[in-house]
Order: structure tokens, then C-alpha cells, then sequence
């Protein structure tokens, strides 16, 4: 794990005493998806697809997303906010020590053929830094006017951000049979188990 630079944190990330929590509510998410998908299609004609249970399922990742942000911001003496009132820009903190908007994320589980995506792309200088993200607050509050927001698109991106964020952690463990695709651009890394992979740029 990269040794933090950003001078709002002031100690190496560590959420190793929540790991098995943060680890077990993951697999949870990750077999879920993999259920709804029985339902909808994984492929680029449902991306708009919205339903209750893809509303359900994107705010239970999207609150993951954001207790883990939160944690690791707290573990690495972040004091900048009180963890009861960090925000989305608080959590942006995070590209600095793990270089997140950097990395595409290849969906392996997608139809006809793998597909691959950004979920941090531009979250240093957008504003909002997310669009998934502030989707997801939209339809949080406002249901009613914002549900189409509760799509598969966005479900996709959370997932692979909160993915993406475990990996970097080391939540998700190197095992044998994981693979390399090295080229002259990235390496990709594939997780035995996972239907992401990780492309990180050379």
C-alpha cells in the first residue's frame, strides 16, 4: 500500500480491525449483484434499467462505500472533518495515497463481452466528484421524482468503486490463480472468484 502523501493524512492507511466486516459485507453485495443479474440482463441495452431492487442494492453499496471512506480517512489521522460529517469531498482525499481515478475496472460478468469502466474518472476536479454518487443522493432523497437514477449504470459503477477500494486495501486477498495481462499500457489484474478485474495504468 502507497505511504500517504496528502498532507491531510498523517499516518498509513489501515482498516485491518474492520476488515472482516467491511470483507463479509462485500460478499454480500457481490452475491447479490450476481442475483439481480438472473433478473436484468448485464448488458449496455439495460444500463437505464431502474427497479426496487437496484435502488435497494445501490444504496446499500453506496453507504458501504461511504462507512469505508470514512474509516480509512479516520485511520490515516484525517482530522480536516469529524468522520459524522464527511462528505463526498472529504472521501476525494483518498486519490492521493491510492490513485484511484487512474484505474478501469473490467466488468467480467457483462454481455456478450466483458466491458470496462472508470468509477473514479475525474473525481479530483469534477464537482460533483461523482456523478454515480450523486445519483445515488438524489434518489436517496427524492425517490419519487429521481428513481430512474436507480439504474444499472450507476449500480455497476458502485460496485466497482467499492471493489476497486477493497483491492486497494488488500481487503481482497492475492491468490493463487490470479492472473496477470500484462501490455504496454496497463497490467490487469484478475481476482480469482471476483467479476471485476483491475486495469492499472503503467
Amino acid at each position: 500500500m502507497p505511504s500517504p502523501t496528502n498532507p491531510c493524512l498523517t499516518k498509513q492507511p489501515d482498516v485491518a480491525v474492520h476488515a472482516a466486516s467491511y470483507v463479509g459485507a462485500f460478499d454480500i453485495i457481490m452475491g447479490d449483484l450476481r442475483h439481480l443479474c438472473e433478473y436484468i440482463e448485464p448488458s449496455d441495452p439495460n444500463l437505464k434499467v431502474y427497479s426496487h431492487r437496484v435502488y435497494e442494492l445501490l444504496l446499500r453499496t453506496c453507504t458501504e462505500w461511504e462507512s469505508l471512506c470514512k474509516d480509512v480517512l479516520v485511520s490515516a489521522g484525517y482530522q480536516k472533518t469529524p468522520p459524522d460529517k464527511m462528505g463526498i469531498y472529504d472521501y476525494r482525499e483518498l486519490e492521493v495515497p491510492f490513485s484511484l481515478q487512474g484505474v478501469e475496472v473490467g466488468v467480467l460478468f457483462w454481455r456478450p463481452a466483458p466491458t470496462y469502466i472508470h468509477p473514479y474518472k475525474g473525481w479530483s476536479s469534477s464537482d460533483p466528484p461523482l456523478a454515480w454518487y450523486s445519483d445515488y443522493n438524489s434518489v436517496k432523497h427524492n425517490r419519487n421524482v429521481e428513481f430512474p437514477r436507480a439504474n444499472l449504470d450507476n449500480l455497476r459503477l458502485a460496485v466497482a468503486a467499492l471493489f476497486v477500494l477493497h483491492a486497494k486495501l488488500k481487503l481482497i486477498p492475492e491468490r493463487p490463480g490470479q492472473t496477470w495481462r500484462p501490455t504496454k499500457s496497463y497490467t490487469e489484474i484478475v481476482f480469482v472468484g471476483q467479476i471485476f478485474s483491475i486495469r492499472v495504468p503503467k
